[in-house]
C-alpha cells in the first residue's frame, strides 16, 4: 500500500512539475509570440564619452559580435535577410569610458485597440552594465548570451508554430 501511494504521489509531483516548465504565460504570449516568424537584427554601436581614446579593435569586435547574433539567428531558421518584415532584434552596445551598457530588445507590432493603429513596440528586453578594462571578450559573451535567451524563449512560446 505504501509502495502504491508513493508511487501516485511521484506521478502527481512529477507531472507538476513538468507543466510547470511547459506553461506558457500571458505575459509570454504578448512578449513574444510572433507565429514563429524570422527576426531581423539591427545593431547600434555608440562611443558615447568620445574623449576616452578605445583601441581600434573595438569596431573589429562590434563586428564580430554582429555577425556571432546573425548566425545564431540563422541557425534557429530565425534570420530575416531584409528589414522587410515588421519584427526587428535590436542589439545595442554602448561605451563610455570604461564602462559599457549592453542591450537587447524585440520589436514587434502591437494594435492600439481605442484607435485600431499598430505601433512597433519593445515587447521584451535584456540589459546590463559593467566595466570592459579594454578586455571586449566579456561584451560579445553577454551578447551571446543574450542572443541565445532570446532563440530559447522565442522558441518556447512560438513552438507550436515552428
Amino acid at each position: 500500500m505504501i509502495k502504491i501511494l508513493a508511487t501516485v504521489l511521484l506521478v502527481l509531483f512529477s507531472t507538476s512539475v513538468i507543466g510547470e516548465e511547459d506553461s506558457i504565460s500571458n505575459r509570454d504570449r504578448f512578449e513574444l509570440w510572433a507565429n514563429c516568424q524570422p527576426v531581423y537584427p539591427l545593431f547600434d554601436y555608440r562611443q558615447v564619452n568620445t574623449t576616452f581614446i578605445l583601441p581600434e579593435n573595438i569596431e573589429i569586435a562590434v563586428e564580430n559580435m554582429k555577425i556571432a547574433v546573425q548566425n545564431r539567428l540563422r541557425s534557429a531558421r530565425l534570420y530575416q535577410e531584409q528589414d522587410t518584415h515588421p519584427l526587428k532584434l535590436y542589439v545595442s552596445i554602448q561605451i563610455s569610458g570604461p564602462a559599457f551598457m549592453i542591450g537587447m530588445q524585440f520589436h514587434k507590432p502591437v494594435q492600439d485597440v481605442k484607435f485600431g493603429t499598430y505601433f512597433l513596440t519593445p515587447t521584451w528586453e535584456v540589459r546590463s552594465f559593467g566595466t570592459h578594462d579594454y578586455d571586449f571578450n566579456g561584451i560579445a559573451q553577454r551578447v551571446s548570451g543574450y542572443t541565445d535567451r532570446f532563440i530559447n524563449e522565442y522558441l518556447r512560446v512560438n513552438a507550436d508554430s515552428c
